[in-house]
């Protein structure tokens, strides 16, 4: 089968169902595709980009901004290309390395997340819902690997100076 799709201002907080407690997603986002093959192995090609979108951490009360560059999708593989996705200051979390979506049901993962003195949480008082309070800042350097049935993340955070953080 062929099927061409494009998404214009598809509404993230659709899936806000699904996260209930966990996150809340507002914004949209954008793509177009091609979906060729068959029901059992999908071939995708083409391009997603968030237009005016974040993720609203339950437990840190913290919004991350994502950016909207073009996020490409060549023969399955999901590329980012340095994803910067950023928090409380101007100090991002990138984001690397590329998703296989040939088995749907267990993505292969291969990414990289870094990040130098990130500030992850940034209020006076714990907003509604939220478990922690205060300023923390972040340095991260993780690798997650394998698919859904195996993932081996690896990490070293570092809570940095100038954090005072209350949970």
């Amino acid at each position: 089968f062929n099927l061409d799709l494009n998404m214009i201002h598809f509404p993230l907080s659709t899936a806000n169902a699904f996260l209930p407690g966990v996150a809340t997603l507002k914004g949209d986002i954008d793509g177009s595709m091609t979906v060729e093959g068959n029901m059992a192995r999908p071939i995708l090609n083409g391009w997603l980009a968030f237009d005016s979108a974040a993720v609203t951490v339950d437990m840190l009360g913290s919004t991350l901004e994502l950016p909207g560059e073009h996020i490409p999708v060549e023969n399955n593989i999901v590329r980012l290309n340095n994803l910067k996705i950023k928090a409380c200051n101007d100090n991002p979390l990138t984001v690397a390395g590329t998703v296989d979506l040939s088995e749907l049901s267990s993505p292969g993962i291969d990414l990289s997340f870094n990040a130098s003195n990130m500030q992850l949480v940034n209020t006076v008082k714990a907003p509604r819902g939220a478990d922690v309070f205060g300023k923390l800042f972040l340095g991260l350097n993780a690798t997650a690997r394998g698919n859904l049935d195996f993932l081996t993340v690896k990490a070293k955070a570092d809570i940095l100076p100038g954090t005072n953080v209350t949970y």
